[in-house]
């Protein structure tokens, strides 16, 4: 399904996180322009607001009660085996960002942790998980 949103956002995070047997994915974050094209003049936004769908036939969209702490997009996102997503740096209109935020569900819920920062700010990049 869409989500619920008008606009659509560009450079969100995503990811999926786990809770016992279930899956979610989880969108995050990201930037458009909702006041007009930027060929208009129209100002890029950035948000903070969660997205989660439950990876099951006829889920819907649903807000998550909690936000990122910042307002960002453009960052890098992992999906780890253990459950959980980190979303790593990204950019705002403050400039490039270097935390990293780990996203598990506990109780239905998203939790997000500050796990620490990457070496150096980063936005528009690639991440991957290795085995080892």
């Amino acid at each position: 399904p869409d989500l619920p949103d008008r606009e659509g956002f560009a450079g969100v995070f995503s990811g999926v996180v786990s809770e016992g047997e279930e899956d979610f994915l989880v969108v995050a974050g990201g930037a458009n322009f909702p006041d007009g094209r930027p060929w208009e003049d129209g100002k890029k936004f950035y948000y903070d607001g969660i997205y989660i769908l439950p990876l099951k036939d006829d889920s819907e969209w649903r807000t998550a009660a909690v936000k990122l702490p910042i307002k960002v997009g453009y960052g890098m996102s992992v999906s780890l085996k253990s459950g959980q997503c980190l979303f790593m740096g990204g950019k705002n209109a403050a400039g490039s960002r270097a935390e990293v935020l780990e996203l598990s569900m506990t109780s239905g819920k998203v939790k997000i942790t500050p796990i620490g920062t990457l070496p150096k700010v980063m936005a528009e990049g690639v991440a991957g998980v290795g085995d080892g």
